[in-house]
C-alpha cells in the first residue's frame, strides 16, 4: 500500500505479511512529532505467536484514535477503555497538547471535568 499522510503530517504505511495462519496487518507510523516520539518510547514488546514485535501502549492507541477522529475510531476508544484500566492523567495531558479534549470527552464522557 502507498503511504498515507494524515492532515497533521503523520505518515502511515500499512504492510500485509502472509503467514500460514493468515494475514498479519501492520501499520507503520513515522515518529516525526513529540507525541509520536513519546509513544515510540512507551512501546511495549508483545509476542504474537512466533513473532515478537512492539506495539503502542493502550493510552497511545487511544490518542492516535482520537487524532484520526472517525466515528469508528471513537467507538474503538470506548472499547479500549472498557477493556483495561488506562493512565488517564497521561491521556488528558496529551489530549490537551494535541487539542483533542473535545474528542476525548465525546468518546469518553466520564472524563469531562465537572
Amino acid at each position: 500500500m502507498r503511504p498515507f499522510t494524515f492532515r497533521n503530517g503523520t505518515v502511515l504505511r500499512r504492510v500485509v505479511i502472509q503467514r500460514p495462519e493468515g494475514e498479519v496487518v501492520v501499520d507503520l507510523i513515522l515518529a516525526r512529532e513529540p507525541f509520536l516520539t513519546a509513544a515510540l518510547a512507551r512501546r511495549q514488546h508483545r509476542q504474537l505467536g512466533e513473532i515478537g514485535t512492539y506495539v503502542v501502549s493502550a493510552e497511545d492507541l487511544v490518542l492516535m484514535k482520537l487524532q484520526a477522529g472517525k466515528p469508528q475510531d471513537l467507538i474503538d476508544v470506548r472499547e479500549v477503555a472498557a477493556a483495561q484500566p488506562l493512565n488517564m492523567p497521561y491521556i488528558r495531558r496529551w489530549a490537551a497538547r494535541l487539542r483533542l479534549k473535545t474528542r476525548l470527552s465525546r468518546a469518553l464522557p466520564w472524563t469531562r471535568k465537572r
